[in-house]
């Protein structure tokens, strides 16, 4: 979930380019109705989005999560400034990732879900 077109535009792209199936989100409301009907591995939210940013997204998944109405999968986040998350903050995500996000550091993180979706780890940390 990202509000910035062309960011959504080159994540899409990176991870279709990595094998990846993707459903878009324009903020934190749409993610979340799009996580209520499909099953996901992970979601990657960018912190600062209208109506719903990944913060409350992310709060909002792990109440989900811990209630049992949504089964648990890795939570990514995108910053343009991810210095300025509080450790509580960072702690709501598996991955914290930087803007502009490169291939090969999506990759990286990707590979570190898929690995624990095969060992049915529970989290990843970076």
């Amino acid at each position: 979930a990202d509000d910035n077109d062309e960011a959504r535009r080159i994540l899409h792209s990176l991870l279709e380019a990595l094998g990846c199936k993707v459903e878009i989100a324009r903020n934190g409301i749409e993610a979340l109705e799009k996580i209520e009907n499909h099953k996901f591995n992970a979601a990657l939210l960018d912190i600062q989005m209208p109506k719903l940013d990944g913060i409350k997204t992310a709060k909002e998944l792990h109440q989900r999560f811990k209630s049992g109405r949504l089964n648990r999968f890795n939570l990514m986040a995108v910053s343009g400034n991810h210095s300025a998350l509080s450790n509580y903050e960072r702690e709501l995500f598996d991955i914290v990732l930087s803007k502009p996000v490169g291939i090969n550091e999506l990759r990286d993180c990707l590979l570190k879900v898929a690995t624990e979706i095969k060992s049915e780890m529970p989290t990843c940390k970076t």
